[in-house]
């Protein structure tokens, strides 16, 4: 890709500004920018001091969500199957990128027991009107129990950390084995489902 001749590009190409040491570069050169960056507001939740769900705790209980969009259902009827648990949000475009993908999981792990279950936990004070999340949810075609966590109960319980989107992966006893978040968080959690769901070695 060829760009105008600047002083930018004279002294930095495109593959370099687009790294992490290149952004760093290019503040050394140029540490004034013409025109200031925007300040995006930080998601509700959010905590950067969280610590992650430990790996082998149950399933934290579903009590505290503000209403279901399906029936409702508890922590302790989930067990005897694999369960992922999707914690999306209207506002968050990657949760609407992956969810095709999240779904097509049931049909390709169903026959193994798989289960899934949906936490809409809102990232911006938009995010609470349910009617909108429940429209988005036929948008996207979202089956199964979505239980609506505007009170942000359930994400405190499961320790997301108000990052979007997060998977967590229990086994059929319940507990967890796998907790991934962002961009390729979905990709090591069928990963991780499919370590869960390999049949195990011969003695």
């Amino acid at each position: 890709m060829k760009f105008p001749a600047n002083p930018l590009t004279t002294r930095l190409n495109f593959d370099v500004l687009v790294s992490a040491r290149g952004f760093r570069n290019f503040f050394n050169v140029f540490p004034v920018l013409p025109v200031p960056l925007p300040i995006l507001p930080v998601p509700l939740g959010f905590d950067e001091n969280a610590m992650p769900l430990p790996t082998g705790t149950c399933l934290p209980p579903l009590d505290g969500a503000t209403e279901w969009l399906d029936a409702p259902v508890a922590a302790d009827a989930l067990q005897g199957c694999p369960t992922l648990v999707q914690f999306w949000a209207v506002s968050c475009p990657v949760c609407k990128i992956n969810m095709p993908n999240v779904l097509s999981f049931l049909e390709t792990y169903q026959a193994e027991g798989l289960q899934i279950l949906s936490v809409h936990r809102p990232r911006m004070e938009s995010d609470m009107d349910v009617e909108l999340v429940r429209v988005a949810a036929s948008e996207l075609a979202l089956t199964g129990p979505c239980a609506i966590d505007n009170a942000h109960t359930i994400g405190d319980l499961f320790q997301t950390g108000g990052i979007w989107p997060c998977y967590f992966l229990f086994d059929a006893g319940g507990k967890l084995r796998s907790h991934v978040a962002g961009n390729l968080g979905l990709k090591m959690a069928e990963n991780s489902l499919k370590r869960l769901l390999a049949p195990e070695p011969a003695e």
